[in-house]
């Protein structure tokens, strides 16, 4: 009996191990594009570069309309790169708004490797570089599933117009818990994106996307944030990837972007 005990504690802690090791293979799936890489499913955009240090160059797509009511800052999901996120853009220029679409380090074109702390740093500069580069009134901030961390934490850091998430959590290890019960999550889990802890100190309206279908992300974090100051949108039905395909969304996405 005791040396099963042992063997079922060593098995445990492999896991954990293993778990803490391997993390970024299972929170982030970033796709790689050739530098000459062209985009040529899209209109009325230019590429632009970023260099927040030394040799790390953030790559993004900026997406143009005539006379813009303002800019969207948008922050894309955890999977792929900007060849397949950029057709999300059309969301906002239909609006009348340009929109800023970067790629995280080791995404797409961009280069370098990420923590928890170059997405904040890496946002910050963004949008610092925007200020100085362009004229926009309005900034709006927009973050979707894994960038809702990135453009929670900007928004606290800067002054904008308003912050839009679409199918945000509270913090990864609160959505990792529901779907692995057996680990110590809070220990492991080396990116904690606590946006539930930043929401009360944000200054500007907060307004919330989610589908109350999400099989990712499950739709009581959206009421977690909603708790701490949030307006949301409660899509019946929506699931993570699928909320534009629902008037509620486009309606009130509609009122927000006025």
């Amino acid at each position: 009996m005791v040396n099963i005990l042992i063997l079922g504690a060593a098995i445990y802690v492999l896991i954990c191990a293993f778990l803490y090791i391997k993390q970024e293979n299972f929170i982030f799936f970033p796709a790689k594009l050739a530098p000459n890489y062209k985009f040529l499913q899209f209109k009325e955009f230019n590429e632009v570069y970023f260099e927040p240090e030394v040799d790390i160059l953030l790559h993004a797509l900026h997406f143009k309309v005539k006379d813009p009511k303002g800019l969207i800052i948008y922050f894309h999901g955890n999977t792929g790169a900007l060849d397949r996120w950029g057709y999300w853009s059309t969301l906002f220029t239909s609006r009348g708004y340009d929109v800023i679409m970067p790629d995280y380090r080791s995404y797409g074109k961009s280069t370098g490797t990420f923590t928890e702390e170059t997405f904040y740093e890496d946002s910050r500069f963004i949008f610092t570089e925007v200020q100085e580069r362009f004229s926009y009134q309005k900034i709006v901030l927009y973050g979707r599933s894994l960038g809702s961390g990135p453009a929670t934490q900007l928004a606290q850091d800067v002054k904008v117009d308003f912050l839009l998430l679409e199918t945000p959590y509270a913090s990864i290890p609160r959505v990792i818990s529901t779907k692995i019960k057996f680990v110590p999550v809070d220990l492991l889990v080396k990116y904690k994106f606590e946006n539930f802890k930043k929401l009360p100190s944000i200054n500007c309206p907060v307004h919330i996307f989610h589908g109350t279908n999400d099989e990712l992300i499950p739709y009581s974090e959206a009421e977690y944030l909603s708790e701490q100051g949030a307006s949301i949108s409660k899509i019946i039905g929506g699931g993570h990837n699928d909320l534009a395909d629902y008037k509620l969304f486009q309606d009130d996405l509609s009122k927000i972007l006025l």
